[in-house]
C-alpha cells in the first residue's frame, strides 16, 4: 500500500500544534511550512524569559516526508552565539538522517532544547563560581577590617608563644655574630703570637727621630751661616778723631 504523505503529515502537524500551541506559528500549507520558538527549560533570570536560550526553528515537509528529511533553517533569538549555533545545526542534522522514514519534528526540537539547556547550565555554573569568588572577596576584606579594629587581645597563651618565638629569634642572632666572628684574632692576640710586630715598630720610630734630628741641625747651620767677605777692608775705614 502506498504511502500517503499528505495524510501523514497533515496528522503530524495536527500533533504539533497541540504539543506547542504557544510556540508553533505555521507559515504555508502547501507545503507544510512551519516554525517553532524552542526555549530552554532553565533559565539564568527569575523574570520570565529574559535568561532563557531560545532558537527559532523552521521546517519545510517536502513531497515524501517523512521518507526524506524535512528542510530546516535555524534562527537564533537569544543567548546563542554562533559557535553554538553552528554545533546545534550538526547535531540537527544528523538526527534528521538518523531518523528518516518516520515522523521527527517532535524528535529534532527535542534535541534542540536540550542543546540550549546545556548552554544555559554552562552560564549558570559560570555565574555560580563568579559569585562564590566575589563572596570570598568580600568575606576576606570584612575579617581584614575586623581584625585592624579589634586587634589580637594579649592573654597569658598568646604572650608565652611570642616570647618563645622571640627568644628563638634571640638565640638564632646570637649564634649569627659568633658564627660571623669565629676565627678572627683580636690586635692584642695578633702582638702575642709575633713579638717582632713590635720591634719593627720601634725600629722606626727611632729612624724617624733621627731625621728629624739630623734635618734640623742643617737648617740651623745654614741660618748662622756668615759671608767673611763683608768684613775684609774692615782695617782701611778711617775713624773720625772723636777730639773734634
Amino acid at each position: 500500500m502506498a504511502t500517503d504523505y499528505a495524510e501523514e503529515q497533515a496528522n503530524e502537524i495536527e500533533a504539533l500544534q497541540s504539543i506547542y500551541p504557544d510556540e508553533f506559528k505555521e507559515k504555508s500549507k502547501d507545503p507544510w511550512c512551519f516554525e517553532i520558538a524552542v526555549k530552554s527549560e532553565n533559565s539564568t533570570s527569575k523574570n520570565s524569559d529574559d535568561g532563557k536560550a531560545i532558537i527559532n526553528v523552521q521546517f519545510t515537509f517536502g513531497a515524501t516526508y517523512p521518507d526524506e528529511p524535512p528542510e530546516i533553517e535555524l534562527d537564533a533569538q537569544q543567548a546563542v552565539d554562533d559557535d553554538h549555533l553552528a554545533s546545534i545545526r550538526a547535531a540537527v542534522s544528523e538526527s534528521a538522517s538518523e531518523n528518516v522514514g518516520m515522523v521527527m519534528v517532535y524528535i529534532l526540537v527535542t534535541a534542540v532544547q536540550e542543546h540550549l539547556n546545556s548552554i544555559v547550565d554552562e552560564r549558570l555554573q559560570t555565574m555560580e563560581e563568579e559569585r562564590k569568588r566575589k563572596e570570598e572577596v568580600i568575606s576576606s576584606v570584612e575579617e581584614l577590617q575586623e581584625t585592624n579594629v579589634t586587634g589580637t587581645p594579649v592573654t597569658k597563651e598568646t604572650f608565652a608563644a611570642w616570647k618563645a618565638v622571640f627568644l628563638k629569634e634571640r638565640e638564632q642572632t646570637s649564634k649569627h655574630k659568633k658564627d660571623t666572628t669565629a676565627g678572627k684574632l683580636t690586635g692584642r692576640q695578633l702582638f702575642e703570637m709575633d713579638a717582632s710586630l713590635a720591634l719593627s715598630d720601634a725600629a722606626f720610630m727611632d729612624d724617624h727621630e733621627l731625621a728629624v734630628d739630623n734635618e734640623g741641625e742643617d737648617r740651623l747651620q745654614s741660618a748662622v751661616e756668615i759671608d767673611e767677605s763683608l768684613f775684609q777692608n774692615v782695617n782701611d775705614l778711617q775713624l773720625e778723631d772723636d777730639s773734634d
